[in-house]
């Protein structure tokens, strides 16, 4: 199962899970972690850790902007915080949250708009530093036209 976020209008697909805002920004609560662990206190995305979790593929769709994720991305992201432990252990030779499954989940980033090449360059750096906090795969990021969004990606 592929888990899809993304900041685009008008978009579903069958098989997949798809997300694509929040009604609540995360409050820092931590309830994630400590009290019930992978379940947000807010409904609209209760469960969203657990479906990443089961996921083989993750994929970002996202408007860049100055080299980052566009707000409503961003705002599922931090929604995502039980995808890992609250407890730290060290990969890469760098200090990160402990995962929840050993499990292979490959990343897939596409970012959409007007691009320079420095917001480029800032962008694949922002997509290897959530690879690793998230210890999933990088399979590919991308800078593609809007209108190409949903032929380049199925």
């Amino acid at each position: 199962m592929k888990t899809i976020i993304h900041d685009l209008e008008k978009f579903r697909l069958d098989n997949c899970f798809v997300i694509n805002s929040v009604e609540h920004n995360c409050i820092g609560c931590f309830n994630c972690w400590f009290k019930h662990p992978r379940k947000c206190i807010y409904k609209d995305m209760q469960n969203i850790n657990s479906m990443l979790l089961s996921s083989s593929e993750i994929i970002i769709i996202s408007k860049c902007l100055y080299g980052c994720y566009s707000y409503k991305v961003k705002q599922i992201l931090e929604r995502c915080i039980g995808f890992v432990e609250p407890f730290f252990t060290v990969r890469h030779n760098e200090l990160h949250h402990k995962v929840r499954t050993r499990k292979p989940i490959s990343l897939s980033v596409y970012f959409y708009g007007d691009v320079n090449e420095n917001e480029k360059i800032i962008a694949r750096k922002l997509v290897k530093a959530n690879s690793k906090n998230l210890n999933v795969t990088i399979k590919k990021i991308c800078f593609i036209a809007y209108e190409k969004i949903k032929e380049e990606i199925f």
